[in-house]
């Protein structure tokens, strides 16, 4: 939840060279004792999670140019660890998993802009690197691949500090060969705007993110589940600044997204702390 509500969300830096980003997140989440939740092959129900992960990216952009189109590429390395309990029947569990997850590649990121008018559209491609056990309820692997495309756009306008960013993606994920489970296509929305504070202070807004499952999940426990799609919506607080260290320009943003009208996921809190520069 809230993976993409970031400031100037559509922006490819525009000069050439190689970026980093440091996203770190914290989320806790739980399910009422009467909601069956699919984890892992088994129906848990009382599902409660609570993890803590960060993401490491590099991101080369490119001399190429096609037009006014900008071309870039990047790859993720993240880590988490992550404590889960619930219940299996009338036994109840608590498991625990910690070390790198499915690492994500970024083949191409495409950028345009115009004035205070951006344009970025990327393709995400999570493998399945990370650990994963059948059964256990506390798996930072997924087993199986997701594609996600996405389109960001901003509005910037930097003599009066406005920003205005919003990205549209769908997660479409292909079947877990341990389970024969396949999750449905995901459709996620995110929107932030920031204002900054003075002429070089900190930024302040609102950010809001929707996930909306638009397909049945499908395999025999997604049949006795009855296609189990799920939805989310969250809207909360986003800041950002910039400040130096060593002569290094670094964005930070810090938001915090509380989940509400959950629909077959668990519900919860969601904060993020988010660096990015260039080498």
């Amino acid at each position: 939840m809230g993976a993409y509500v970031t400031p100037v969300a559509g922006v490819l830096p525009p000069q050439p060279g190689l970026y980093w980003s440091d996203v770190n997140l914290y989320y806790d989440a739980g399910a009422r004792k009467s909601q069956e939740i699919p984890v892992a092959g088994n129906v848990v129900t009382g599902l409660h999670a609570a993890f803590s992960s960060f993401a490491l990216s590099a991101i080369y952009v490119s001399n190429l140019h096609v037009g006014p189109v900008a071309f870039a590429a990047g790859i993720t390395w993240p880590g988490q660890y992550l404590d889960a309990r619930g219940s299996i029947g009338r036994l109840s569990r608590s498991d625990t998993s910690g070390g790198l997850r499915d690492m994500i590649i970024t083949p191409v990121i495409l950028g345009w802009h115009s004035g205070g008018h951006f344009l970025r559209g990327r393709i995400d491609i999570f493998a399945p690197t990370g650990p994963y056990n059948r059964g256990s309820l506390a798996n930072i692997g997924m087993n199986y691949r997701t594609f996600t495309p996405t389109v960001s756009y901003s509005w910037t306008q930097p003599k009066i500090g406005l920003d205005i960013s919003e990205n549209v993606g769908i997660d479409v994920n292909t079947t877990n060969d341990k389970t024969k489970y396949r999750s449905g296509t995901l459709f996620h929305l995110d929107t932030a705007a920031t204002k900054t504070i003075g002429t070089a202070g900190p930024g302040l807004g609102l950010a809001g993110s929707l996930l909306y499952q638009i397909t049945d999940d499908t395999g025999a426990l997604a049949i006795h589940l009855g296609g189990f799609q799920g939805r989310s919506f969250a809207v909360g607080p986003v800041g950002r600044y910039t400040f130096k260290v060593g002569g290094m320009a670094i964005n930070s943003s810090l938001r915090w997204l509380p989940e509400f009208a959950v629909r077959k996921r668990p519900s919860g809190n969601a904060v993020y702390l988010s660096f990015t520069g260039r080498f």
